[in-house]
């Protein structure tokens, strides 16, 4: 599953996850950024 998770006024983070567990529209969740799995993809 694809998420679009807001930090912030002015931060958007694309995070991908698992489909075992999905997620609706303005719910909070719980980041956890592994080494190995992250990939910083710089938009302008």
């Amino acid at each position: 599953m694809d998420y679009r998770v807001e930090v912030g006024d002015k931060v958007g983070l694309r995070v991908q996850a698992s489909t075992d567990q999905r997620r609706v529209a303005g719910a909070r969740v719980r980041l956890h950024f592994p080494a190995n799995k992250c990939h910083l993809l710089a938009e302008e």
